[in-house]
């Protein structure tokens, strides 16, 4: 990984210095529910371009550390605990969060929504962990009704599950999840595809070894809106077959 900045923008322009009033009351709930609940959070500060820590879950001080709160962090602390395969997909991840939460800022829009996704971190003692990781942004509007992406929200949980991968954006209000398939043919600033569940359950049912006639039936879509949809994913990511796209499917995480 380079030297560029994983979570910081320097192209974020601020008008003023943002209202940090009810911030502060806002990082004293979070060490207290990190004390109380024994949760770990990071948070980045778009703005001051800090790292704060706040870490007190038990099950991840081998990766993390003893218990801080409020620790103002380099970056790198967290950077070097992601295990080596996936610090390349872990910054990818991080640049379409950051695009899409820079986005919504910009526009008019009103929803709730948070990402998530697996990430392997390394132990103290080289040993593999898979954590959650929740993304949840925090927007500033100035009085001028200018909105700007300011705080995010990491909250991290060690995850039962043995894959990483699974980028997804998830609606609040609407209850909907959109996922996120990279193209692994694209290394710098990757092309990305989203995808419905509706969508992984063409290749999800093709596993099992149903013909496209049969997945058309049971998701009750015309066979040539099936082949359509399989067609479009398959040219964006250039796989050639519905097995190269499973076996794409699979190692991000997304089946």
């Amino acid at each position: 990984m380079n030297n560029t900045s994983l979570f910081f923008n320097d192209n974020i322009l601020y008008s003023q210095i943002p209202d940090y009033t009810l911030l502060d009351h806002r990082f004293q709930n979070l060490q207290s529910v990190s004390t109380y609940l024994k949760k770990t959070f990071f948070i980045t500060d778009l703005y001051k371009k800090q790292l704060i820590f706040f870490n007190s879950d038990p099950k991840l001080s081998s990766i993390f550390g003893e218990t801080t709160y409020e620790l103002f962090v380099d970056e790198k602390n967290i950077v070097l605990r992601i295990s080596p395969e996936f610090e390349e997909t872990f910054a990818h991840y991080i640049h379409l969060i950051t695009a899409h939460i820079t986005d919504h800022a910009k526009g008019n829009e009103e929803n709730a929504f948070y990402f998530s996704f697996r990430a392997p971190f390394s132990t103290k003692d080289h040993q593999t962990q898979i954590i959650e990781i929740k993304a949840f942004p925090y927007s500033y509007i100035h009085l001028s009704q200018e909105k700007l992406p300011w705080i995010n929200f990491y909250q991290c949980n060690l995850c039962n599950s043995s894959s990483s991968g699974k980028l997804s954006l998830h609606n609040l209000h609407q209850e909907n999840e959109i996922l996120y398939l990279l193209n692994p043919q694209s290394r710098c600033n990757p092309n990305h595809i989203t995808l419905k569940q509706c969508d992984l359950d063409i290749f999800l049912l093709a596993c099992q070894g149903f013909s496209e006639t049969e997945i058309a039936n049971k998701l009750d879509i015309s066979t040539s809106s099936l082949k359509r949809i399989k067609a479009a994913i398959m040219i964006h990511i250039n796989t050639q077959s519905t097995a190269q796209t499973v076996a794409i499917l699979h190692q991000q995480g997304l089946i």
